[in-house]
């Protein structure tokens, strides 16, 4: 179960990804509940951080409740340069299992494209920004799942995470409820 994390403070914000320079990606494994304290400690070590976190709305006891939640729980992206850092330290680290390594001394890299990809979907605080509004009307792509490549029309869409489809099967008209992260705009 993913666990409620405090806010990401803005004194060091996660969106510069320098990757002209020699710095790069990589992921360590933290341990259980060990966020804050793992966060708190690479970057006293002078190691940029980021923990993408994602808004939910939870329900209990007929009570729903906004919350951050790990877009990635037990995990978290660090940023150093390989040549030149003492990574191993990081495995020492007060919160933090260990580094994701590729093979036996060497620590896997996230591809820059994934943490540009990453990046550019948080805000400066690291929250993942919401997915764009569809509108009723509006043309689409379904991306993802089995009608993968069908055109369709946004019949309504909800403040929820769910778009309400409008497609042509066989000469019919169907609708349809599809995810909003399955779905892109198609221009006009």
């Amino acid at each position: 179960m993913n666990t409620i994390v405090p806010e990401i403070s803005d004194k060091n914000p996660p969106v510069n990804l320098d990757l002209k320079g020699a710095n790069r990606w990589f992921v360590a494994q933290i341990k259980p509940n060990g966020y804050t304290k793992a966060k708190h400690n690479l970057e006293r070590q002078g190691y940029k951080t980021f923990m993408p976190l994602l808004e939910r709305i939870v329900s209990h006891a007929c009570k729903k409740k906004r919350v951050m939640r790990l877009l990635f729980p037990g995990y978290i992206f660090i940023s150093f340069d390989v040549r030149r850092t003492q990574w191993r330290s990081i495995n020492n680290t007060f919160g933090v299992s260990s580094l994701i390594m590729a093979r036996m001394n060497t620590p896997a890299r996230v591809p820059d494209d994934l943490m540009v990809a990453l990046l550019a979907s948080c805000d400066i605080s690291g929250h993942i920004l919401p997915p764009e509004r569809f509108n009723a009307g509006d043309k689409v792509r379904i991306i993802n799942g089995v009608f993968e490549g069908t055109l369709a029309e946004v019949q309504h869409a909800s403040e929820g995470e769910r778009v309400r489809l409008l497609l042509d099967i066989m000469g019919r008209s169907v609708s349809t409820d599809c995810a909003q992260g399955e779905l892109e705009i198609l221009s006009a």
